[in-house]
C-alpha cells in the first residue's frame, strides 16, 4: 500500500468510525489514560521512561503503559509518545477513534520513516493535541496545516526543588548529556570544546565512539 493509499484508508476509517458512533470519547472507559510506549522489543527509549515517571505520579487516574505492535486497550484518552505510534494507530477500526488522543512529537524525520511531513500533518491534524518539543517545530506543522489550536509547545525542564542555581566559579565544568546521532550536531559540540580551551567539558552519553572525529574531540585536553 503507498503512501496515498494509507492516507484514503485512513480518512475512509474514520468516517466509518463517525457512522458508527465512535467519533465522541466514551463516558469512562476501562481506562483514564494510557500511555503508548516503543515496542518491548525496541532498546531502552528516555520517552518510555518518561511515560512511566508521569504514569507513577497521577492520583485517582487508572492508567496503563501500553508497549506498541500489541491491540490497544480501551480507554477514554491515549498518550503517544511518538507520532508514528499515533500514525499507525489509526488503522483499521481502533479505539483511538473513540477518544481523545494526545501526542508527543520532537522532531520530523520524514527520511526514516518514509512519511513525508504534510503527510504526517495531515494526520496529526486528527490528533485533540499535540505536544511540540520547541517552537520551531510548532511552527512546521502549523505551516503544514495542522490548526494552530491543537498544538502547543512542552518544553523539557527539571524541577527547582531538586537542582538549585548556584554562583558558577571559575573552574565550573559544562556538561553535555546526549546520545550520539547526527542530528545532534557532534561537529558543533567539538568545535565549542576547542574553542573553549579555557572551560573544562564533560560528555555523557553512549555512542559516542561511532562519531567520526571522536578521536579528535577526545584527544582535547579540557574535554572528558
Amino acid at each position: 500500500m503507498n503512501l496515498k493509499q494509507l492516507y484514503l484508508t485512513i480518512l475512509s476509517t474514520a468516517a466509518a468510525a463517525r457512522l458508527q458512533g465512535l467519533a465522541s470519547p466514551r463516558a469512562g472507559g476501562e481506562l483514564d489514560l494510557a500511555f503508548v510506549t516503543p515496542p518491548a522489543s525496541a532498546p531502552a527509549w528516555i520517552l518510555d521512561g518518561i511515560c512511566r515517571e508521569v504514569a507513577a505520579r497521577l492520583t485517582g487516574v487508572r492508567t496503563a503503559i501500553h508497549s506498541m505492535g500489541t491491540p490497544l486497550p480501551i480507554a477514554s484518552r491515549y498518550f503517544f509518545s511518538h507520532f508514528m505510534f499515533f500514525i499507525d494507530s489509526l488503522r483499521g477500526l481502533s479505539p483511538v477513534h473513540n477518544a481523545e488522543t494526545y501526542v508527543f512529537a520532537t522532531h520530523l524525520e520524514a527520511e526514516k520513516y518514509g512519511v513525508p511531513d504534510a503527510l504526517v500533518a495531515k494526520l496529526l491534524a486528527r490528533a485533540t493535541l499535540v505536544f511540540c518539543m520547541n517552537q520551531r517545530l510548532l511552527e512546521t506543522f502549523a505551516r503544514l496545516g495542522v490548526p494552530r489550536s491543537r498544538l502547543t509547545t512542552l518544553v523539557g525542564a527539571c524541577s527547582a526543588n531538586t537542582f538549585k542555581p548556584h554562583e558558577r566559579g571559575i573552574d565550573g565544568k559544562v556538561g553535555f548529556c546526549s546520545a550520539f546521532y547526527e542530528r545532534k550536531s557532534p561537529g558543533t559540540v567539538l568545535d565549542i570544546v576547542r574553542a573553549m580551551a579555557h572551560r573544562r567539558f564533560l560528555l555523557l552519553g553512549r555512542g559516542w565512539r561511532n562519531y567520526s572525529h571522536f578521536a579528535e574531540l577526545a584527544g582535547l585536553q579540557n574535554f572528558e
